[in-house]
Parts: C-alpha cells; sequence; structure tokens
C-alpha cells in the first residue's frame, strides 16, 4: 500500500529535523525515500557539506530560496594504511 505524499523539515528549531549539516540532510532523505517519496525542505540558512548527500527516486530536495545555502566544507580524510593497487 503506498503511503501519502510526506514532507520532511530541515533546519530551524520549527523543523522536524534540526541541524545545518550533511547528516541532517541525508536523515531526512532517508526517511522519506523509505516512506516511498516525498519532499524534503530545509529551512533559510547555511548547510554545512561535508559529505555527499545520496538522493533517491522519488525524494525532491527544496530550499527556501536564496536563503538556503549549501556550503562545502572540508570532510574527513584518513590516511589508507594499506594501497591495494
Amino acid at each position: 500500500m503506498k503511503r501519502a505524499h510526506q514532507t520532511i523539515t530541515v533546519g530551524d528549531a520549527a523543523a522536524h529535523i534540526q541541524g545545518y549539516s550533511s547528516l541532517s540532510i541525508q536523515a531526512a532523505v532517508d526517511a522519506v525515500a523509505r516512506n516511498e517519496g516525498g519532499t524534503v525542505v530545509l529551512s533559510g540558512g547555511v548547510y554545512e557539506i561535508d559529505r555527499p548527500i545520496r538522493l533517491y527516486e522519488h525524494v525532491r530536495l527544496t530550499g527556501a530560496g536564496r536563503e538556503t545555502v549549501l556550503r562545502k566544507i572540508d570532510g574527513v580524510r584518513s590516511a589508507l594504511r594499506v594501497d591495494a593497487d
């Protein structure tokens, strides 16, 4: 049985998922994907993106226009212990 279109908000204190990070956005995307699709709405603010955000079919990611900024920051880097090539 297909569920109704779901909308999850991310960002400020009034959002379903609070926070301005890749992890907050990914948590919302994953939740909507599990519900067979819907929309993730980012509230205005600067989101620090330190890792890829995986989107799925039937998931729409929107923001609040110019008020929503996605800023790439340095992610975590780890030295290779063994190079398999």
